[in-house]
């Protein structure tokens, strides 16, 4: 079975561009009287203690779904879909902007590569125009509402598929595509949202139905014969004639996807001819990795009359009855070690004055299903235990830090750092001196790394402080006296008022809950956060919510909207074997207390092509090529919605397709001498292997192309290594919303009480009168934010204007009826 099929198994080039799938899949089961079933209810089964506890979402949403489902809940699944509309809603929403239904993003024709190039792009943030808030919630809730909830939620399709386990099995072997790679990547909830999983999540979400069915049942192991494994690998070619719906309107998440083709067009043009004749040079693999993968297999038992009867539904033609594998073990749950995990740390470099050391501050390990499903931020707040730490004014003389990972609600603290010059000395922020027995920071950085069972663990790490200058870095010398000071504004040093977010991506991001939470963030943001001090009083979990939604709109645009037409090319498969990892991060510019900035960054990327025999082996690497500047048009079409709300004035970008207009030099191995000083990044990527593709001169270049010369995978590289899009600016004042035409206005007051409330409630450091410092429980935003008061509402005002809204203002129309979420429920979690 060797020869039937070609594998790409580009999944673990980490500086290649990678990606995960959100493949249509499945017939209808008619055989069974199932109608294919909608937002997800978390049944992801728990884990083992070691790591994350699976909990139901934490964030607004999941009150919107809650009242969804009730909404949703008379649809018959048998016989149609009925639409039910928010309240005021019209039947015939306008189209999202970034609808694909005109976007086309598949593989350019080579005949095309011509006229593309000279396709004008559009880099300057354009303002946003006027519309409602009504308008807002009107398309984000019927668009979702308008989706049957058995096809994504679950919970809601066990119900659609009654007691049958027949019909459960026959629902997940016809509806569900294969694909094929190793362990748990998604779980039953993303599987579902995928429409398309290997052997074990889709025994997972199999489980997870006949458990709600009431039906008794349990994993499987075994290992399948190399026919069997080509065999699976080669049925991940087939495509259902009749698959789930997947909503065209909603798979960019609101971003402007022709913005994106047409940068994706002339990029992809500029970057085939600077390639010349290297891609005819680049070929796909052997088939040897995937199927590696799936010759661990797993499915599920079902107990019958005492008897345990084999639910495999891997192949088109199972039965019940039959197995591909004779179980050489089987488990009551999914255990622990079938999982893909990621594992979060952030590590610092200090010199000390006894040499250099490196110290592990943070640690968090998640299944790679949980941390998809989950808001995970990171940021540093001062150590309460520093020497001289005073009251707000004062925080300014702290010499230590301390890193926070914020995984929903739950807040983990690391260990503190100091941030001194070495000498002991002092002199605050200006200086960075004190403290810290006479150490100093020499760098920081932050450090995912993915685990997949049966393999080595794979690690790949962005830098957030380096002041070690690179000459005293390459002659292994560290001389205290060479340090540059951390830059600082009015709030301490910036990198210390950075917030990052970190998404993992395995393709199952469910675009219908995408389209929920942005109506919650945007009438949340416009009616209570940015009115009348609205910020005061939350938890910073909920103060993120936005942010979130706001970033997360890159991993559904990018699993929904980019991948599937990358899949799309003839005779090849694209999908996600491992998580990817995007980190989002935004903070404090350099240009005054206004000032704001956002960095986006596919730290973690892998994608896997399987090129079907008889199929052209050239296209792999084209689709390779292609999925690399489209991820990267949208990054750059991402922060162009950011910056809509940055002052023209002083506004300042970086960002590869930024550039394209300059001459683009191939840089390899033979070129190597041209780089004596450039990019540190530049130098590693080359030195590495990698074809560096940089607009104008390499030396001095700050954002260049890196691409694999061997299967052309692609990834657009900011300096000093990022990938993606950097901006800075000044930031814009809101603009509100009027509150005079409607009676659903909420209690604003609320939000002074809970201040106090939240005061009283403090206890230990915390009444120390610096009310703002880290003992996790006790604040609701950080240090830096606190200080520049200004800060959190500009940071919130970009992300709603720039992506959650589309809009350069919020208004409201009299006499709207209020949206499906009831008001009140809005502000369930604030403290009261």
């Amino acid at each position: 079975m060797r020869d039937r099929i070609i594998v790409l198994a580009q999944e673990d080039n980490e500086p290649s561009a990678g990606t995960d799938t959100g493949v249509q899949c499945g017939p209808r089961v008619a055989t069974h009287g199932v109608d294919p079933p909608v937002a997800r209810s978390g049944t992801t089964r728990p884990e083992d203690p070691t790591m994350a506890p699976k909990r139901p979402r934490d964030r607004l949403a999941a009150i919107a779904l809650a009242t969804l489902i009730m909404a949703t809940s008379a649809v018959d699944l048998g016989h149609g879909t009925t639409t039910v509309l928010a309240a005021g809603a019209s039947a015939a929403p306008a189209p999202a902007v970034g609808s694909v239904e005109s976007v086309d993003l598949r593989l350019p024709d080579s005949d095309d590569l011509v006229t593309d190039a000279d396709l004008p792009v559009v880099d300057e943030p354009e303002a946003a125009g006027e519309q409602s808030l009504d308008d807002v919630l009107a398309t984000t809730y019927a668009a979702a509402q308008s989706l049957p909830l058995s096809e994504w939620d679950t919970g809601a399709l066990a119900a659609s598929l009654g007691t049958d386990p027949a019909a459960a099995f026959a629902f997940v072997r016809d509806f569900i595509r294969f694909e094929p790679y190793p362990g748990v990547l998604r779980g039953a909830d993303g599987t579902l949202a995928a429409r398309s999983a290997n052997a074990s999540d889709r025994a997972l979400l199999l489980h997870d139905l006949l458990d709600a069915m009431g039906v008794t049942s349990r994993v499987a192991f075994g290992d399948v014969t190399p026919e069997v494994a080509g065999l699976l690998v080669d049925h991940a070619f087939d495509r259902p004639a009749a698959p789930l719906s997947d909503p065209a309107d909603l798979r960019l998440a609101g971003l402007d996807g022709a913005a994106i083709q047409q940068r994706a067009r002339r990029d992809y043009a500029l970057l085939r001819r600077a390639l010349g004749d290297r891609v005819d040079a680049m070929a796909p693999v052997s088939i040897q990795g995937a199927l590696a993968d799936v010759v661990h297999h797993t499915w599920v038992q079902v107990e019958e009359s005492g008897v345990w009867v084999d639910y495999d539904p891997s192949l088109a033609g199972a039965e019940p009855g039959q197995a591909l594998a004779v179980a050489a073990r089987t488990a009551d749950e999914m255990p622990a070690e079938q999982h893909q995990r990621v594992t979060i740390r952030v590590i610092s470099e200090t010199l000390h004055p006894d040499g250099v050391y490196e110290e592990l501050l943070l640690e968090r390990l998640m299944s790679a299903a949980d941390a998809a499903d989950t808001a995970t931020f990171l940021y540093f707040q001062p150590n309460a235990d520093s020497s001289g730490l005073g009251p707000l004014g004062n925080v300014g003389a702290a010499t230590s830090y301390v890193p926070v990972l914020l995984v929903d609600a739950d807040g983990q603290q690391g260990l503190p750092f100091p941030i001194g010059n070495g000498d002991g000395g002092g002199g605050g922020f200006g200086g960075l001196g004190g403290g810290g027995g006479g150490a100093a920071l020499l760098s920081l950085r932050l450090s995912v790394t993915r685990e997949v069972p049966g393999q080595a663990p794979r690690e790949s790490t962005r830098t957030l402080v380096d002041r070690v200058p690179q000459a005293a870095r390459a002659a292994g010398s560290v001389d205290v006296s060479t340090l540059p000071p951390l830059p600082v504004g009015p709030g301490g040093p910036l990198v210390f008022g950075m917030l990052h977010q970190v998404l993992v991506s395995t393709g199952g991001a469910d675009p219908r809950l995408q389209a929920i939470d942005r109506g919650l963030a945007a009438s949340w943001v416009a009616e209570e956060l940015l009115v009348d001090n609205g910020v005061e009083g939350y938890a910073l979990s909920d103060l993120l919510l936005p942010v979130a939604v706001a970033n997360e709109a890159l991993v559904v645009a990018s699993e929904r909207g980019i991948v599937p037409e990358v899949d799309a090319i003839d005779g090849l498969l694209s999908f996600v074997g491992r998580p990817r990892v995007f980190v989002a991060s935004m903070g404090p510019g350099s240009g005054g207390p206004d000032s704001i900035m956002f960095e986006t960054d596919l730290l973690v990327d892998g994608i896997s092509t399987i090129v079907r025999k008889g199929s052209d082996p050239a296209a792999a690497p084209a689709s390779q090529l292609w999925y690399g500047v489209l991820q990267s048009a949208l990054e750059t079409e991402f922060g162009r919605g950011l910056a809509r709300t940055l002052r023209a004035e002083g506004r300042r970008s970086i960002g590869v397709s930024q550039v394209m207009d300059q001459s683009l030099t191939v840089v390899g191995f033979n070129e190597f001498g041209m780089l004596a000083t450039a990019s540190p990044a530049l130098v590693a990527a080359v030195s590495a292997g990698q074809l560096g593709v940089v607009p104008g001169e390499p030396a001095t270049a700050r954002a260049w192309w890196a691409v694999d010369p061997a299967t052309g995978a692609a990834r657009a590289v900011i300096d000093p290594g990022l990938g993606g899009q950097f901006y800075e600016g000044g930031g814009t004042r809101p603009t509100l919303p009027d509150r005079g035409t409607s009676s659903t206005i909420p209690d604003y007051d609320k939000a002074k009480r809970a201040k106090k409330i939240l005061q009283a409630r403090m206890n230990g450091k915390c009444k120390r009168g610096n009310e703002y410092l880290l003992v996790l429980g006790c604040v609701s935003i950080p240090v830096y934010w606190a200080i520049v008061s200004t800060f959190l509402v500009i940071l919130l005002t970009a992300v709603a204007v720039g992506i959650l809204f589309a809009i350069r203002g919020i208004t409201r129309i009299g006499g709207r009826a209020d949206p499906p979420l009831p008001r009140d429920r809005l502000l369930e979690r604030k403290p009261a």
